[in-house]
């Protein structure tokens, strides 16, 4: 079997059975929540790697109306850790093996973390499809048919893939990378509230450091004994929401206004294809 006919017959499988998948997820992800039932800072814990909802706890719509509700969602960024991770814990073993006990360890995990429409289009991301332009694309129309529905992680997802691997001859600086996709996503996080100027100017430096310090060391804390170092990495950046409170902003919350939103994300991939034109051609004059 050609690895083309290997990946219809895997996403159409998926689509047949994507009514069992969503039930079993559901119950898998209780389980994952369980986890942290009796821990400091658990249902953020369960929610950032379960994907569970927050409900509407003040720090919450905090974090809506900075538009750093994102961090929280469960989304690709959780398979690529993942991945590294398994990566660095596998590499003893023969490449081959490696390779075909990833994908069956990922979509194993996004059953746990309930199948969350992010996780989704990353795992259809992984589809050998090129160039990168079209696997994005492929990937965000197949979770939007999966769902049958354009829902704001999925966007927020979808938009934050473009922007984090934009095209380019040169590698950025990760404070203008982190300044960059503040900047695309921004557009899209203001359904959630409008901040201040100020707070704007901020949200790049609370991306890096939850990405940096919360995320990997709340993900290791399920394997190592970090209990002390991750509710201090989780209890420091809630003390950074909280200062927050001091710079106005407003918050109203609105459900995503669907027609502007496949529009920006058409925009957005528009140009992303019109980068990699332009970067592939660099490349090639030198």
């Amino acid at each position: 079997m050609s690895k083309k006919t290997l990946c219809v017959s895997t996403v159409l499988a998926i689509f047949l059975l994507q009514p069992f998948m969503l039930r079993l997820s559901q119950s898998l992800q209780s389980i994952c929540e369980s986890r942290f039932n009796n821990e400091i800072y658990g249902a953020w814990k369960a929610a950032l790697i379960c994907g569970t909802s927050l409900g509407s706890a003040h720090l919450s719509q905090e974090l809506k109306s900075l538009g750093l509700i994102h961090l929280i969602v469960v989304s690709g960024a959780h398979l690529v850790f993942l991945e590294n991770a398994l990566n660095l814990l596998l590499k003893p073993l023969p490449k081959r093996i490696t390779r075909w006990s990833l994908p069956p360890i990922l979509f194993l995990y996004s059953l746990f973390a309930g199948l969350q429409p992010p996780l989704v289009r990353a795992l259809f991301s992984r589809l050998p499809i090129s160039p990168l332009f079209l696997r994005f694309l492929v990937s965000g129309v197949l979770s939007v048919l999966f769902f049958k529905e354009l829902s704001l992680s999925l966007t927020l997802s979808w938009a934050a893939s473009l922007l984090m691997s934009w095209p380019s001859t040169e590698k950025p600086h990760p404070a203008s990378s982190a300044a960059f996709i503040f900047c695309g996503l921004f557009p899209l996080l203001l359904p959630m509230g409008a901040p201040s100027l100020w707070v704007a100017l901020l949200q790049p430096f609370y991306s890096l450091f939850f990405g940096a310090l919360v995320f990997p060391i709340s993900f290791l804390n399920l394997l190592l004994p970090l209990d002390g170092l991750t509710n201090l990495s989780w209890g420091f950046f809630f003390n950074l929401i909280s200062a927050a409170e001091q710079f106005d902003f407003q918050t109203h919350h609105q459900k995503l206004i669907h027609v502007p939103s496949a529009l920006y994300l058409l925009a957005l991939q528009l140009m992303y294809w019109r980068a990699e034109v332009q970067t592939r051609r660099a490349k090639c004059w030198n």
